[in-house]
């Protein structure tokens, strides 16, 4: 299939599922009147409830200055191309949406620049992470200006195994994706890794292990079943509780978006069971801790000293890394 051929294809396959999406959600409407419904749903009730606004709030903006310095959508939002989901759409181009991320960002001392991208070239590259600007220039053919004082991401879609809203949130997490092949991203994790395997090995009775200095931490499906299970025991964050994490790598790029949006990441008393299976709802395997209560908070000081200490220190490190760099997410 020629490249004039492929794009048409694909663009009609876009168009299609967004046809399609409209036709099942209102089978009585006109696509005109699908489409206003959808504005109407996402402006009276998925903002708000996403950002807890008040709507009857006059003057809802908080110009504070923030360390998103751009935050710049290219591309026709009114449709989709690289951003297929009208919900992202919609809330990447409200004014106080984009004000409620900016306000998330602040909890962060690190300077962004965010671009985010709905066009067909952009459809083409997803998690490319650092590029260049030449890159930039032929691939999503854009001659956007570069401070290279700040963290430069440029975003092309918000995919993922889990659909989620484009918020502060997701849009941190979806920049870990974007920097994780960097030295200081592999070393961060990988105090997090140390950590956990001393905590598990020492409270649990488990050995993880580890092929390389910076592979994830586990072998094999029970070791991944245990960590996975762990994080979610121990996460403060809304995927843990909700036991949505869709397996322990991704728990790195939930801490990284905890700790950019609030400042800080925090993490639960350790559990005396870690469930790896389940009969009828409930745990059936599993591991308890092997030492007495009075040891299980002195390994919870391991985690607390994760959390404030060392987790700080080398995220900052990572960051300071990514200055001056362009991502594309």
């Amino acid at each position: 299939m020629d490249k004039i051929t492929k794009k048409f294809t694909e663009s009609f396959i876009t168009e299609t599922k967004y046809n399609n999406m409209l036709a099942r959600r209102y089978p009585d409407l006109t696509r005109e009147e699908a489409e206003k419904k959808i504005d109407e749903t996402i402006k009276n009730q998925i903002i708000p409830e996403v950002y807890n606004m008040d709507l009857s709030d006059p003057n809802p903006m908080n110009l504070a200055e923030t360390p998103i310095d751009n935050f710049q959508t290219i591309g026709n939002w009114d449709k989709g191309s690289s951003f297929t989901s009208p919900v992202d759409r919609k809330l990447l181009t409200n004014p106080n949406a984009v004000q409620k991320i900016k306000d998330k960002f602040a909890n962060t001392k690190f300077h962004f620049d965010m671009y985010f991208v709905n066009t067909k070239e952009a459809r083409h590259y997803t998690e490319e992470g650092e590029v260049s600007e030449q890159f930039i220039r032929d691939n999503l053919k854009l001659d956007t200006p570069i401070n290279h004082d700040n963290i430069t991401v440029f975003y092309t879609n918000n995919k993922g195994d889990q659909k989620v809203m484009a918020t502060a949130w997701i849009i941190a997490h979806r920049f870990g994706h974007a920097i994780r092949r960097l030295d200081g991203y592999k070393t961060l994790n990988n105090e997090v890794n140390e950590i956990i395997q001393r905590v598990i090995e020492e409270a649990y009775g488990r050995r993880l292990q580890r092929s390389s200095a910076f592979a994830t931490l586990g072998d094999g499906p029970t070791d991944a079943k245990i960590l996975k299970n762990f994080a979610q025991l121990v996460g403060t964050f809304k995927s843990a509780r909700d036991k949505n994490l869709r397996n322990f790598p991704e728990f790195y790029h939930e801490l990284l978006a905890q700790y950019i949006t609030t400042g800080k990441i925090s993490f639960n008393p350790l559990p005396k069971y870690i469930p790896v299976k389940y009969a009828w709802g409930r745990p059936s395997e599993g591991l308890r801790s092997t030492v007495n209560e009075h040891d299980i908070e002195y390994y919870s000081g391991y985690m607390d000293s994760l959390a404030n200490d060392v987790y700080p220190d080398y995220a900052d490190e990572c960051l300071r890394e990514c200055q001056g760099r362009i991502f594309v997410m």
